[in-house]
């Protein structure tokens, strides 16, 4: 018997079936989304395989490689993924069914983000000296993430001055110079360079005053009076004014002058002060701080902290400098009375190792001290009360140079200097 003939047309139809079908047994074919397409730095991607199988046990194992090892560090599918830079990423998946596995190598590529940070910054003092350390402060901020990286340029031939968002740089001449600051966010973008001039003053010219204040309570609540102490002083020649800022606009227009101020806070939260001291030379400095205000109900074991001695003291050293060192025409402190003051000497030109005076007025004059000081010699004034906060001055004496000085505060029980509190 002769055998059925097939017809043509569904000849056709079974080879093309068998040829879209792959055989029983076959590996996984890999494939893969991520989202977003492509990654954003700073951000993080996710991964999702789109592997297909013809094994009825479908696929059972999906691992992922982004460290670039020999390994499949993270499983599961889909999977996330940080990154933290930009450029092009090396990426693998490890597909598994029960036939085996498959490894799909790919890469992707990581962008920046889309907003930019902002760099700006400010500086103190206004006008520094030839020699005096400049404290530069970044006050910039990323709209959409974070500033991870800071640089500084304070001399004109590059990025390379700083690296941190406060940097210190001393100027060694005088006259115009330009400050730079460029910073990146975490996802690869930079900013706008911000650019800010500033003019450097011999070390012969007037030094500006130094303005300095602190609060108490350290931790006001809402509604507490808030007593603001100010020991700006002049290092050569005598502050003239101050004036206080308590709503922090930046205007001084509350009419509140002289070394202390007292002020309430109706709300919780950070609330700005400025203080502005002028010298006998019209030079003026100013300060800002910040001072947390908790809301009323709330707890802090610094408002229960030590006060401030007031009206706190000022210790000043005068006289002239000369190439060996400096004649000290007097060192006198203005204290509260009944305050014990300690001056130590350290060096072969000292009159003394220590001197010992408990104020009965507002001044007291140390007349020994009056005379010549060679440079090196390192001068300390303590002066303290019961259990109030009280101040540490500390001068080193430099040939050709005005003494370097550095003031700290006090506390009670305590024998080194420390900061003062700032709020």
């Amino acid at each position: 018997m002769a055998a059925p003939r097939i017809p043509f047309v569904a000849l056709v139809l079974v080879v093309l079936f068998a040829a879209a079908s792959p055989p029983a047994g076959a590996l996984p074919v890999p494939s893969y989304t991520v989202t977003p397409n492509p990654p954003v730095g700073g951000r993080v991607a996710t991964f999702t395989s789109t592997s297909i199988t013809t094994d009825p046990g479908g696929i059972t194992d999906v691992r992922w490689d982004f460290a670039g090892g020999t390994g499949f560090e993270q499983v599961g599918n889909p999977t996330t993924f940080p990154y933290g830079s930009c450029g092009p990423r090396n990426v693998r998946m490890r597909v598994s069914d029960a036939q085996g596995s498959v490894v799909l190598a790919f890469t992707v590529n990581v962008v920046p983000g889309p907003t930019p940070p902002v760099a700006q910054f400010r500086f103190s003092p206004d006008l520094p000296l030839t020699g005096q350390e400049v404290l530069f402060e970044s006050l910039s901020y990323d709209p959409d993430g974070r500033v991870t990286r800071y640089e500084w340029d304070f001399d004109g031939d590059g990025f390379d001055d700083g690296t941190t968002a406060d940097v210190t740089h001393t100027f060694a001449s005088a006259g115009g110079n330009t400050a730079q600051l460029r910073v990146f966010d975490n996802s690869c973008r930079s900013s706008v360079v911000a650019t800010q001039p500033l003019t450097v003053l011999s070390a012969l010219a007037n030094r500006l005053p130094v303005a300095q204040f602190a609060g108490s309570p350290l931790r006001p609540r809402v509604g507490d009076q808030v007593s603001l102490r100010s020991f700006s002083y002049d290092p050569d020649g005598s502050v003239v004014a101050q004036r206080w800022d308590l709503d922090g606009d930046g205007d001084f227009d509350e009419n509140v002058t002289g070394n202390s101020a007292f002020t309430v806070f109706t709300t919780p939260g950070p609330r700005i002060v400025r203080l502005e001291v002028r010298d006998s030379t019209g030079a003026v400095q100013t300060v800002t701080q910040t001072i947390d205000v908790t809301a009323l109900g709330k707890t802090d074991e610094s408002a229960s902290g030590p006060r401030l001695m007031y009206p706190f003291p000022v210790v000043r050293l005068a006289g002239s400098v000369v190439s060996r060192g400096a004649r000290v025409r007097t060192l006198e402190v203005r204290a509260p009375a009944r305050s014990r003051i300690t001056v130590r000497c350290k060096g072969r030109s000292c009159p003394a190792k220590r001197f010992v005076k408990v104020s009965r007025s507002r001044e007291v004059r140390f007349k020994r001290m009056a005379r010549f000081l060679r440079a090196g010699t390192v001068i300390k004034v303590a002066v303290r009360k019961g259990g109030l906060i009280g101040k540490h001055t500390r001068w080193v004496i430099r040939g050709a140079k005005l003494p370097k000085r550095k003031d700290a505060c006090l506390y009670p029980g305590r024998s080194k200097p420390s900061p003062c509190p700032r709020s």
